[in-house]
């Protein structure tokens, strides 16, 4: 009974394993290989840094983060990402603010920048004026984030 209790275990234990590894074989693909984007969130709500570096790792990118602006500058700086995703209202140096120091930086001033806010229009077209490539509204809606980030790296 405990032989066939644990094997029943063990086949579980694999079948969630193969699950596991044929769910993440798109990253694990491009990673092995080196081709995967690499993309930096800068998020002050662990939460939220957390869930978005998941959903974007689930996807086949590199994912770094930061949790303020001035974290997020010497990161960029030290691991060029192929694409940043900032958040406008950070403590210390805000995702509006970011975006004019990053443009200023001869080496990062192409560098692709997505800004997300739960504020208004207002606030998004600040964003754009500072130099951001896209602007995206909090709640995101993954349906529409996702084909945006990708067309921000294309």
């Amino acid at each position: 009974m405990y032989a066939r209790d644990a094997s029943y275990v063990s086949s579980e234990y694999h079948f969630f394993f193969v699950a596991w590894v044929l769910n993440f074989r798109p990253y694990l693909d491009k990673r092995v290989t080196g081709m995967a984007k690499k993309i930096l969130v800068v998020e002050d709500d662990f939460d939220t840094r957390y869930i978005l570096s998941l959903i974007l790792k689930t996807e086949g990118y590199e994912v770094i983060t930061a949790a303020d602006g001035e974290c997020a500058l010497a990161v960029a700086r030290e691991e060029k990402p192929d694409l940043i995703i900032t958040d406008i209202s950070m403590p210390r140096l805000n995702g509006i603010e970011l975006t004019r120091k990053i443009r200023l930086k001869k080496e990062m001033a192409q560098m692709p920048i997505l800004a997300i806010t739960a504020y208004g229009a207002a606030t998004m077209k600040n964003a754009i004026a500072a130099g951001a490539s896209a602007c995206a509204r909090k709640p995101l809606v993954f349906k529409d984030f996702l084909p945006m980030i990708k067309s921000l790296l294309a």
